[in-house]
């Protein structure tokens, strides 16, 4: 299995920490960000690891170089997450991994990956209060996703399963999501994965939500207060 990390954003919001480098890189504990993703994705079984990567940020290209199963592609617009899956060029079953949020206590990852036994994708969940309703994708239906809704006010829905940014996609949904970017792009807009999951549950696909198992706990690094609160954690 081939697992795709979406790691080409320009982290702007992360400027004051990283002076413009790579916010992928910045360390937790003994090891970076991106380091603990791509150690979660052979874990997970991915032989095969495809970093989408910026040009504006060759320290990313340094940090891999020489890991044998590991390759750069390049989003050359920053168009959103779904162009940037579609840049690493993969149309087989993928493990999909946003490069700014990193698993402590253990992953879902695995599970992600066995889901697509079944299913056409998986998409991890956990529960969040009303609080942050608003600041997550929200997945409504159990035990198939029925929708996703993007950052809903609290009241417009009764789920309170927030995408934990990991999602996996068979080699079906893969070339669904090639299609779909290819037509989206003439649009000049940012294309949103849940644009296109949406689109490929509408026309069918069956998708599964995977929840958090005891213990396990995301740790998003994107911005400079979650970052802060990440380097707090006694990381091994």
């Amino acid at each position: 299995m081939v697992a795709i990390i979406a790691a080409a954003g320009r982290g702007t919001r992360m400027a004051p920490l990283t002076g413009g480098k790579a916010k992928e890189l910045l360390p937790l504990g003994s090891r970076s960000v991106l380091a603990r993703i791509l150690a979660e994705a052979r874990e997970a079984g991915a032989d095969r690891i495809v970093v989408v990567n910026s040009r504006e940020k060759p320290e990313i290209d340094a940090a891999v170089e020489g890991m044998a199963d590991v390759r750069v592609a390049y989003q050359s617009r920053m168009r959103g997450v779904a162009d940037a899956i579609a840049a690493a060029d993969v149309r087989e079953d993928a493990l999909i991994m946003m490069g700014d949020a990193v698993f402590q206590g253990g992953s879902p990852s695995a599970r992600l990956r066995q889901a697509l036994v079944g299913a056409d994708g998986a998409i991890a969940v956990e529960t969040v209060d009303d609080a942050h309703v608003s600041l997550y994708g929200i997945v409504v239906g159990s035990p198939r996703v029925e929708r996703i809704l993007e950052k809903p006010a609290p009241d417009e829905t009764p789920s309170r399963a927030a995408v934990a940014a990991r999602y996996s996609l068979n080699a079906r949904m893969m070339e669904f999501l090639h299609l779909r970017v290819r037509e989206l792009g003439s649009q000049g807009s940012e294309i949103t994965l849940t644009q296109i999951l949406m689109d490929a549950i509408r026309d069918g696909a069956e998708f599964v939500p995977i929840a958090l198992a005891a213990g396990e706990r995301r740790v998003d690094c994107g911005s400079p207060e979650e970052y802060a609160e990440a380097v707090r954690i006694p990381w091994e």
